[in-house]
């Protein structure tokens, strides 16, 4: 991933996890002290954006609860969007995204375009603006050739699926169940077909309807509106 914090990033401000936290995920109060990764209900309280660190963590890439987030509360940082068929551009508005076949619950933090992917114009709902282009390629999310079950390590695509989604270890991805279940996680190895990730499987995934899809995730710098 790409630092979050840009040549343009304002000041930052250190809170407790409440939960797991992304780097580079927006965030909202939890409690006392405390912030989780914002849901798509949360467009009005954006805290900032969790800055990636230098120290050894519990998962890589992620802040686990009880860890101190850093985090840029004002400026441009590097925000997370899902590599949906729409290709972003320099001005476009955006938002917390609705993930999960459109719930609003899942604390996730990355973004998508305003105003049902349309972008240019700003929204009650917007949160950032973006800075720079972003060319999303092939784009959508591809389906599970194989079940996947909460606790597994390995995700299963077509070979197709996989060339097109053009991942490399390291990246970020969004495993959403389109059913009411959506989590980040990351690619610590692949082979032409299979995924292992990072951290054991929050979502279960069904490979029948075709409906469950992993999704690459990019990062895109943006002015942060709230």
């Amino acid at each position: 991933m790409k630092p979050v914090k840009t040549g343009t990033s304002g000041p930052q401000k250190s809170f407790i996890a409440a939960s797991q936290i992304p780097f580079g995920a927006l965030v909202v109060r939890a409690g006392a002290n405390t912030v989780k990764a914002a849901t798509a209900a949360d467009d009005e309280c954006i805290l900032g954006v969790a800055v990636d660190d230098q120290v050894q963590h519990s998962v890589d890439g992620f802040y686990a609860a009880g860890d101190v987030v850093p985090i840029i509360i004002s400026g441009t940082a590097r925000l997370w969007t899902r590599g949906v068929s729409v290709s972003l551009i320099a001005g476009d508005f955006v938002e917390v995204a609705s993930v999960g076949g459109g719930s609003t619950t899942i604390p996730h933090g990355i973004v998508e375009e305003a105003g049902s992917a349309a972008g240019e114009t700003y929204t009650v709902t917007t949160v950032a603006k973006l800075m720079e282009d972003l060319t999303i390629g092939a784009g959508g999310g591809k389906a599970v050739a194989s079940n996947v079950s909460v606790g597994d390590t390995t995700v299963t695509l077509s070979g197709a699926d996989m060339t097109a989604l053009n991942l490399s270890v390291g990246d970020y991805i969004l495993m959403d169940d389109n059913g009411g279940n959506a989590a980040v996680n990351r690619v610590k190895s692949k082979t032409a077909t299979v995924i292992t990730l990072v951290q054991p499987a929050t979502v279960a995934m069904t490979a029948a309807g075709g409906s469950d899809l992993v999704y690459k995730m990019y990062q895109a710098e943006a002015l942060l509106l709230k």
